[in-house]
């Protein structure tokens, strides 16, 4: 050990002639050193915890912030006033009309199914689903048919075009004529009701019949496809409504479980989680519990997966893809790869997840002092879930501000006319579609940001408090008043600046997506974007690091986000041997929680749709993710409060040590001290004394060494 402590004194005295600079800190680089990091927090003199005396800080982003609001609002009253809900939620047919609400020419009501007409994916609106099919028909009355006034074609109207239809003012009584001029459709059997969509569970033979009609036309064996915009060998099925128009259908059937086990389901967990904290004998149970559920829930959620893929396949009505089946082995075979992974990270990571444990205790008596916390996680979710149904329901008006326009196809020879949902002015819409996606980002970032920082001054004000024992509780909504009056420009400001990087790395995302989808990418370019992916996430994640920090020091001394991101970053650099070791431990004891929560309300979510809702939507898998990225997202607000318990204890522990010196921390708890001596135990570089630095002399080693205790009991093995 001599020997070991004589080494470092040299390296520091070679450090101190090569550099020539008076103040060397473990940690810190020269560069760091030279923009101050070495300069240690300056409280006021009177500090005996969070400042009293506040200033308003940042106050210009947060006007910046009530300005996106304001557009944000006009926007969503805009879209209220112009938006059609119908269009996205009923069946539309080839004239724009909307089934079940739109009248007909003869002013009855149209019906409310909808069933395809032509090769264009163009539908009528029936009575009822056919439930059987009828390839070989002999007459009109067999097919699925257009409007008699519209198979008549007169020259005034835009279905003119529909030549061989009709001769003479008589609509022709041939089947394959009818279908040839695209007035007609054959009917599919086994027709099942999905959204008011009748959709044939075997569409393949109706494609075929209709491909043998055209070759029987010379329209194949000609080989002049290209002749028409409409290329019969890429026809593989009908398209049933839009990807968007299918989400909206499948949230409105399923919503009693996307909200009841969706959004419900993580409320109730995430609340079960927070009351298991308060009660430190129930921490490790219940993390290791979590842990444990979670590779079996990967395995479990990957058989349905793939038995789900395998269901795909096998289905010939195709409303699904062999690209979704696809999807779906690959997230099998990545849920079963996640098991394998977490139970080996586990076995390697055992040690890490304990000290997490710990630093949970520690989080735990402060929030058992901290008045209504449960409540406050209740209000945030609460207000994350009414903001979110707010900003949704502006997203659907802006897909439902559309008008109908007339299109055109070619095929058979013929060209055929219809109505299709088309975008008027898209521009202005898709710069208010883009404005609400950046303001939903920064209002949910925000609000997290108050969260943290509410949370933060809360439990800062529990660990300044000179008596614990003594029944001294704090209010978690007078710190949400502080935080609202004084500092809500700094969590806007901090929320701003980790959002624009993520903005920056959509574009690129998408980028990358269309690429690959047009095969165009090489190796070259996904080189060059997956460097900008990691260098842009790089940044993300520090900034995200820097925030936490930021908020924390804001709320113990009331400084602006940037003064207070560079004083806490230095205070990490000053401290990074017990930052390194312990600054991440309190995710340990959080990550599992939050991962079963969302595998759990996932999985859950899927088997009762598809028991109660398989036939009747579009994509099982779809509403899934969305309940999936919903749960991850939910179970932060529940998680926050332990991890910002954690990272504010550990924060303040660091700047109290430093400014107290060698007096040592008088407000660290017993269970503090337990947890550093635990860190201390198992750390490769255990801190257990300074070094005297203006002592440098080797030969009097033993006088420079100055034993200053870090903690209040060092393990016995180390002393």
């Amino acid at each position: 050990e001599l020997r070991l402590v004589q080494q470092l004194h040299h390296i520091n005295k070679q450090r101190m002639d090569n550099l020539d600079e008076e103040v060397i800190v473990e940690g810190l680089t020269p560069f760091d050193v030279a923009m101050g990091g070495a300069k240690k927090i300056s409280p006021p003199a009177d500090f005996d915890g969070p400042v009293r005396s506040r200033r308003i800080t940042d106050p210009l982003c947060l006007l910046f912030l009530f300005a996106t609001w304001g557009v944000g609002t006009w926007i969503g009253a805009f879209n209220l006033q112009t938006g059609n809900y119908d269009v996205v939620v009923h069946p539309v047919d080839y004239r724009g009309r909307i089934c079940g609400i739109d009248k007909d020419s003869d002013g009855k009501v149209l019906p409310k199914y909808w069933h395809p007409v032509d090769i264009f994916s163009n539908g009528v609106c029936v009575a009822e689903c056919p439930t059987e099919s009828n390839l070989v028909p002999t007459s009109k009355s067999d097919l699925i048919c257009k409007d008699e006034y519209d198979l008549l074609a007169p020259d005034n109207t835009p279905l003119s075009g529909l030549v061989g239809c009709s001769s003479n003012g008589v609509i022709s009584d041939d089947p394959d004529a009818l279908v040839a001029c695209g007035g007609c459709m054959y009917r599919g059997g086994g027709v099942k009701n999905v959204s008011d969509y009748c959709i044939p569970s075997a569409v393949t033979p109706i494609i075929a019949k209709v491909v043998e009609l055209a070759e029987s036309k010379s329209m194949g064996a000609s080989g002049n496809w290209t002749d028409f915009e409409y290329s019969l060998e890429d026809w593989n099925s009908f398209e049933f409504a839009t990807p968007i128009q299918r989400l909206v259908k499948d949230l409105r059937t399923v919503f009693p479980i996307f909200a009841g086990v969706g959004i419900g389901g993580t409320f109730l967990l995430g609340m079960l989680y927070i009351v298991a904290f308060l009660f430190p004998t129930c921490i490790a149970p219940a993390v290791w519990l979590s842990a444990g559920l979670i590779p079996a829930a990967c395995g479990g959620g990957g058989a349905l997966l793939f038995f789900l893929a395998n269901d795909y396949k096998l289905d010939e009505s195709g409303l699904h893809t062999d690209r979704e089946a696809l999807f779906l082995n690959i997230l099998a075979y990545t849920a079963w790869t996640l098991c394998g992974l977490v139970i080996i990270f586990l076995i390697r990571y055992a040690r890490k997840i304990n000290l997490g444990i710990s630093m949970a205790k520690v989080a735990s008596v402060g929030m058992r002092r901290v008045e209504m916390i449960t409540v406050f996680a209740f209000v945030q979710f609460l207000l994350y879930a009414i903001v979110l149904g707010i900003f949704l329901l502006w997203f659907l008006m802006i897909a439902a501000t559309e008008d109908f326009v007339w299109s055109q196809g070619k095929a058979f020879g013929n060209r055929l006319y219809f109505k299709e949902h088309n975008t008027a002015n898209g521009n202005l819409y898709s710069f208010m579609l883009w404005f609400l996606i950046f303001a939903l980002w920064w209002t949910t970032e925000f609000f997290t940001a108050i969260g943290k920082l509410t949370l933060s001054s809360s439990f800062a004000k529990w660990y300044y408090t000179p008596e614990k024992e003594g029944g001294h509780t704090v209010s978690v909504f007078g710190s949400l008043c502080c935080s609202l009056t004084k500092h809500a420009g700094t969590a806007a400001f901090g929320s701003l600046i980790i959002k624009m990087v993520q903005i920056v790395r959509f574009p690129i995302q998408v980028l990358q997506w269309c690429i690959k989808r047009s095969g165009l990418d090489n190796g070259c370019i996904d080189a060059i974007i997956c460097s900008c992916q990691c260098c842009l996430f790089t940044i993300e994640r520090f900034l995200k690091f820097t925030s936490k920090e930021a908020y924390i020091h804001t709320s113990v001394f009331g400084t602006s986000f940037c003064k207070s991101s560079h004083e806490s970053f230095f205070l990490s650099g000053r401290n990074i041997d017990i930052v390194g070791e312990c600054g991440s431990v309190g995710l340990w004891s959080i990550i599992f929680p939050k991962m079963l929560i969302t595998l759990l309300v996932s999985i859950v979510s899927f088997v009762m749709m598809d028991t109660f809702y398989g036939d009747a939507m579009f994509s099982i898998t779809n509403v899934t993710l969305i309940i999936a990225i919903l749960a991850w997202y939910l179970s932060e607000i529940f998680m926050d409060v332990i991890s910002v318990g954690c990272s504010t204890t550990l924060y303040c522990f660091l700047a109290d040590e430093e400014i107290m010196g060698e007096e040592g921390s008088p407000f660290a708890t017993k269970e503090l001290d337990d947890f550093l001596a635990l860190v201390n135990t198992n750390s490769s570089y255990p801190r257990l004394f300074k070094i005297d630095s203006q002592n440098t002399d080797v030969e009097g080693i033993e006088a420079g060494l100055k034993m200053v205790p870090r903690y209040d009991d060092p393990p016995s093995s180390m002393d």
